[in-house]
């Protein structure tokens, strides 16, 4: 398995694996775990977090669930 660094991927993905990993975070506790240093400390306003998820159509903990599983 090769090892990816998540800190060089674009947002969307980033978003992606914190639910792939975490599916039952709210939004605060996303935007919290994306500053974490693993990420690449990213600083995200919380109204931009709410418009990325719903454009990837995550922004209820159901779907976020919902993706987790899929995966």
């Amino acid at each position: 398995k090769t090892v990816i660094d998540l800190s060089k991927l674009p947002l969307h993905e980033k978003v992606k694996k914190v639910i792939a990993e975490y599916p039952l975070l709210s939004i605060w506790q996303i935007k919290k775990l994306l500053k974490d240093k693993r990420f690449g400390t990213v600083k995200l306003n919380i109204i931009k977090l709410y418009r990325l998820l719903k454009q990837l159509d995550l922004e209820t903990k159901i779907k976020r669930y919902r993706y987790y599983r899929s995966v």
